[in-house]
């Protein structure tokens, strides 16, 4: 009888705690992963994430008269650090790095006054930089000169390039073919709209 006993097989554990420990060992290699990563990255150092941002040729800014230009250097710049997967910190700094001039002092200014600047998030940077660059009160200024826009000397390609051009400030005015057709209609010397009709 003894040897009959050392032949039997051991039961096979219960379907569950077979799930668990397989759920439980997905867990620890999905953890190991995400640890390497995050080593690799620190790892990298902020030299190295420099390099790689400045592969891409992000554009610099210093300041200007035209709030769009400012908004276009945000956009940019979220492109380019969308490209190297740079995240929280590392996206402030490596704009910051972008800002000479006018807007290099602002900033330096901004983290200053910051309590903590260590602790000043994407979204806080991307705040105070619409805030300085591309204040609410000349964004409805340049709004009003679109809707007031004639072509009055201006040749039709000048006319046409003005009225694109300021087009962005006032979005909501021509967010329909209708509405942009009849707003640079609306523009145009009499004798053109004639022409039209």
């Amino acid at each position: 009888e003894p040897e009959d006993e050392e032949e039997q097989e051991l039961p096979e554990p219960p379907m569950n705690d077979l799930v668990a420990v397989m759920a439980q060992q997905t867990w620890l290699l999905e953890a190991l992963v995400q640890d390497r990563q995050g080593r690799r990255e620190n790892a990298r150092g902020p030299e190295a994430r420099l390099s790689e941002f400045m592969k891409f040729r992000p554009p610099t800014f210093d300041n200007s008269e035209d709030p769009l230009e400012a908004d276009d250097w945000l956009r940019e710049i979220n492109k380019k650090l969308d490209i190297i997967h740079a995240r929280g910190r590392d996206r402030v700094l490596l704009a910051a790095h972008q800002l000479i001039g006018t807007a290099g002092d602002s900033w330096d200014n901004y983290s200053n006054a910051s309590e903590n600047p260590e602790n000043i998030t994407w979204e806080e940077f991307q705040e105070a930089f619409r805030e300085y660059h591309i204040p609410e009160g000349i964004m409805e200024m340049k709004a009003e000169e679109f809707r007031n826009l004639k072509q009055g000397a201006m040749t039709v390609v000048q006319y046409i390039w003005k009225f694109m051009k300021l087009s962005r400030y006032a979005m909501d005015d021509i967010d329909t073919d209708k509405k942009k057709q009849d707003r640079f209609g609306k523009g145009l010397n009499l004798a053109l709209r004639t022409q039209l009709v």
